[in-house]
């Protein structure tokens, strides 16, 4: 999960999250594709996802 200087408590429910397969980086602000770009480089798995602020898992 990239954690691209939210600012709304994202941190915060992030930091709750204890599963050894979830990465979590924190940045300043560097807008949506280069947070996407940093989220592609770090993955490990097969596969991925992304999730914006305006969606709803």
């Amino acid at each position: 999960m990239v954690n691209d200087d939210s600012t709304n408590n994202t941190q915060e429910y992030l930091n709750r999250i204890k599963y050894k397969r979830v990465i979590i980086i924190n940045q300043a602000n560097t807008r949506q594709t280069q947070a996407r770009r940093i989220a592609c480089l770090k993955a490990k798995g097969e596969l991925f996802t992304f999730c914006d602020s305006n969606d709803n898992w």
